[in-house]
């Protein structure tokens, strides 16, 4: 039969990072990325400050190299600042939010840039917008922060509903409301025929960001 094995990796460190070991349980092949590859260490650093976090605490996935020269790149083509700023210490930083259990096995959250701060508490994204696809009215959702002068930023979603489906801006914030934290609970709500793609298919989040900002009149930092 056909077996489906979830592998994480990056092309700065040459493919793949984990993988999910064949025969493994069926709660991991459906969560998680695997454990780390023999040929690399993975661990799970704070986005601000770079120290290792605990099991469960998310944080950036960061590679680093068990033999030296045998993973990472040398360096992004003619992009020194660029490549200091991704390889530090030793660790490659991927960007991608995570963490890592108790045993050792990787789950990823989303990512470090789209992840935004509300009063001080990250929130990100794809927590939000996995809860809002459980709604029977919704197709697909992308959440970004925008700015706010009180909490520093607040959650914006922008819908696009199942064919012939209709819903206000209230219905999807009541949906919300009592089931995920106040401080993930979107401000806004847009409802959206398509989103802004780029050409790997990918929602460009930078462009529903912007198109917030513009349209509610609001002031960055």
């Amino acid at each position: 039969g056909l077996y489906l094995m979830n592998i994480y990796g990056l092309s700065e460190a040459s493919g793949l990072s984990t993988w999910v070991p064949y025969g493994d349980t069926p709660d991991h092949v459906e969560k998680s990325v695997g454990l780390p590859m023999p040929h690399c260490e993975l661990a799970i650093l704070d986005p601000k400050t770079g120290e290792r976090l605990p099991p469960g605490v998310e944080g950036e996935i960061c590679t680093k190299e068990v033999f030296p020269g045998s993973q990472h790149m040398k360096g992004y083509y003619k992009q020194p600042d660029l490549t200091k700023e991704t390889i530090r210490d030793g660790w490659l930083h991927s960007g991608d939010l995570g963490y890592m259990d108790e045993d050792g096995y990787v789950y990823l959250t989303g990512r470090v840039k789209e992840m935004f701060t509300v009063g001080g508490f990250n929130v990100s994204p794809p927590e939000i917008e996995n809860f809002l696809l459980k709604h029977p009215k919704i197709e697909n959702v992308a959440v970004v922060g925008v700015p706010d002068k009180r909490l520093g930023e607040v959650g914006a979603a922008f819908i696009k509903l199942k064919s012939g489906q209709k819903a206000s801006e209230e219905e999807v914030i009541n949906f919300c409301k009592g089931k995920i934290a106040d401080i993930k609970v979107p401000r806004y709500v847009f409802f959206v025929n398509e989103f802004p793609l780029n050409p790997q298919g990918k929602i460009q989040k930078f462009k529903l960001r912007e198109k917030a900002i513009k349209e509610l009149g609001l002031e960055e930092g």
